[in-house]
């Protein structure tokens, strides 16, 4: 009897509070408090679906098709729930346990010297503005992922969510090319704001084009034609770009997907050498305004002397700052300091996420930043090791694929200046967590651990 009188002395005080707001705000106010609060519940039992959420906003950018949206700030509002839920969450069940994985050294380390580059660089406090804006995120972004992808169900959806939306730019880049409206440097595609670079919309398309190859290589029925329309759209819409990085990063990630089944590395070169011949021509780079082959003259295109340009430049830098570089994300405000003789097309920008890294974070960034990949990249190779080329699930063509985008955009990266772009964080935090779920799982279950 005790029971029902607070249930309804609850119920009594929640209607009371409904028919206040009511009349106070507006007659529809409970109905959105009421959604609201349902939301939030929802949400709290599952930051996992937030991410998600997350993620679409963040590969599709709404806000950039439809500038009205952009005071929603959807990317943060995402992503700060997400992590909001989650660490209250954890504080309800008591649970303060945390993701662990040898990934996080490296990661934490170059944290601080990102950090330490930003207040020791040229530019501290725009160093600082961009710190707190870019790479805050990148770190929300990794602890999400490592935490909340917690079961192999959880990272097959995490994976098919982001091939989801790269479908998407792929499908806009193959329209782009088929309408005639691709018409950046006279015939390349690509999206708009953050993406509206073609080579970085390639880039993007890269972190799912080698796993859906994958799948078409192993998987079966119905799973193995989703893969093949998969595939044609996204190395479709990096064709459409016209990106040279794009189409090595695809022959890349070929390589591993065709090594599973073809054992004469010979046949496997002129494999590649046909992918790469037949993606020159059908993407037409040839014909490009700023890279063609009609354009070099003198024996090199404006595009590639400006990237020669920049890696020099970049050099200079580490030379000149060798612990902690120029300051972090301060190359082109140092450009015209180290550069000897740019050509016109250069745009301050390095154009190498290696070289960037390193001119900007010194020596002790560059180290951390590539023992952080090194480290992820053998993470996602032990995956394939234990999983086996013969498992033609769906969930094990997606894990053993991640190691493909992985050297995809890997090589990419060597020609784009994006060592903090976000996509590359997200293949190292998927690394971490498929190494948890399969490799250390497995290793466990033969030491016969529970």
């Amino acid at each position: 009897m005790k029971r029902e009188l607070t249930i309804a002395a609850i119920a009594s005080a929640l209607a009371a509070l409904l028919g206040v707001v009511a009349v106070t705000v507006h007659p529809a106010a409970p109905i959105v408090l009421i959604l609201g609060v349902s939301v939030a519940a929802i949400m709290l039992a599952n930051p996992y679906m937030m991410l998600l959420s997350f993620m679409l906003v963040l590969f599709t950018r709404p806000a950039e098709f439809f500038p009205q949206l952009s005071v929603l700030q959807l990317g943060k509002l995402a992503s700060l729930g997400a992590l909001g839920f989650f660490f209250l969450g954890k504080i309800i069940r008591q649970d303060l346990s945390w993701a662990k994985s040898r990934i996080n050294i490296p990661m934490i380390l170059l944290t601080v010297f990102v950090f330490l580059s930003s207040r020791l660089g040229s530019d501290p406090a725009a160093s600082m503005a961009t710190f707190t804006d870019v790479f805050v995120k990148i770190l929300i972004l990794y602890v999400l992922i490592v935490n909340l992808v917690d079961t192999p169900k959880k990272a097959t959806g995490f994976m098919l969510a982001i091939m989801g939306a790269c479908s998407f730019l792929g499908i806009y880049g193959l329209q782009a090319q088929i309408m005639g409206t691709a018409t950046i440097e006279g015939s390349r595609a690509a999206l708009v704001g953050y993406l509206g670079d073609p080579n970085d919309m390639a880039m993007t398309l890269l972190m799912a084009a080698p796993c859906s190859l994958q799948g078409v290589a192993t998987t079966k029925g119905k799973t193995r034609v989703f893969f093949i329309i998969l595939a044609v759209i996204l190395v479709g819409g990096i064709l459409s770009t016209q990106s040279r990085g794009g189409l090595l990063g695809v022959a890349g990630g070929s390589f591993f997907v065709m090594r599973d089944r073809i054992r004469s590395n010979l046949v496997i070169a002129g494999l590649i050498g046909c992918i790469l011949l037949g993606g020159v021509a059908a993407a037409g780079i040839s014909d490009r305004a700023s890279g063609g082959s009609n354009h070099g003259e003198a024996g090199i295109d404006e595009s590639a002397q400006g990237r020669l340009d920049a890696w020099a430049a970049g050099g200079r830098m580490v030379m000149a700052k060798p612990l902690l570089g120029v300051g972090f994300s301060r190359f082109g405000d140092n450009y015209e300091r180290y550069v000897i003789n740019p050509v016109i097309w250069g745009k301050h920008e390095t154009h190498n996420a290696y070289i960037k890294c390193a001119s900007e974070t010194g020596l002790l960034g560059f180290g951390a930043f590539m023992s952080l990949l090194l480290m992820s990249l053998w993470g996602a190779w032990r995956v394939r090791g234990v999983l086996g080329p013969n498992d033609p699930s769906l969930q094990a063509a997606i894990a053993r694929g991640l190691f493909c985008n992985m050297v995809a955009v890997g090589i990419s990266a060597f020609f784009l200046s994006a060592c903090w772009s976000w996509f590359i964080y997200i293949l190292v935090a998927q690394a971490v967590v498929h190494e948890r779920l399969y490799v250390t799982a497995a290793n466990a279950k033969d030491r016969g651990t529970p």
